[in-house]
């Protein structure tokens, strides 16, 4: 925070920028732009000009507990916690299975800010399981071809109103509104990896109660069997994994999830 930056192009091509601000939140905070813009206080205790800040070790790796109040992930979250990533496409994932079958993840804190994010990968012929939260959370697909399903109201995507099908490849974005079901399926080739910024991520501080991140991101993870707003494979709409086969057969792809129930 409140350090001076400019970005230089080194390649042959343009280069894109995308980002992702808390700006209107702090704004709508303090009421004085003069102040959030023009501040000269240092936040010292997130960057003081450490040497290793910008490094990319095995150090920046952390492991972090979870408990079920917070999350169905039982073998705990894998966090990068520093202030770069040098390829967002090589980065090394974690396992995660309790967010579908073939997923694999990493949290990323940056400069200790409220502002996190993760990575995801889900493996060929598999999808992830549908998840609501709050709002905020914008996905940034890094490689891949698919399809996300969202929608609104009941657990049954047939059921509901309204419901919405994106179709993605690489470089595509969409930000799931409010509250509404979400269920990402790979139906390319390739593993199929994203990048989802948003407001809180598993949540510090006061953002552990607020909407856009925090507690309800939390319940993201944990089933509704327990109250959360996770649907478990056994529990989704048969629709899905019908539309999710039409989508491979397309292909000639074949389907690599586990029978339900396993």
């Amino acid at each position: 925070m409140n350090v001076w930056r400019q970005h230089f192009n080194r390649g042959k091509t343009p280069v894109r920028f995308f980002s992702i601000t808390n700006a209107p939140v702090v704004i709508d905070l303090f009421h004085n732009t003069d102040f959030v813009f023009n501040s000269d206080y240092v936040f010292g205790d997130r960057y003081n000009g450490e040497p290793d800040f910008f490094g990319a070790g095995k150090d920046k790796i952390h492991h972090k507990e979870t408990t079920l109040e917070e999350s169905e992930q039982a073998r705990g979250v894998d966090t990068w916690d520093g202030g770069f990533v040098p390829n967002v496409r090589e980065l090394a994932l974690y396992e995660s299975r309790e967010r579908g079958s073939g997923n694999s993840r990493i949290e990323l804190q940056l400069s200790d800010n409220s502002l996190q994010a993760h990575v995801s990968e889900f493996e060929v012929g598999t999808y992830k399981k549908a998840h609501r939260h709050g709002p905020g959370s914008h996905v940034v697909m890094l490689n891949g071809r698919g399809y996300t399903l969202m929608w609104k109201g009941a657990l049954k995507y047939s059921e509901a109103k309204p419901r919405e099908r994106i179709d993605w490849t690489e470089g595509s974005l969409f930000v799931p509104p409010d509250g509404w079901f979400h269920q990402h399926f790979n139906a390319g080739g390739e593993p199929a990896r994203y990048l989802a910024p948003t407001w809180g991520g598993d949540g510090k501080w006061f953002t552990r109660a607020l909407g856009g991140g925090g507690r309800t991101h939390r319940l993201g993870k944990t089933s509704t069997r327990k109250g959360g707003n996770l649907i478990e494979y056994e529990d989704e709409d048969p629709a899905i994994r019908e539309i999710y086969a039409a989508e491979l057969r397309k292909s000639g792809l074949k389907m690599r999830m586990p029978s339900k129930g396993e």
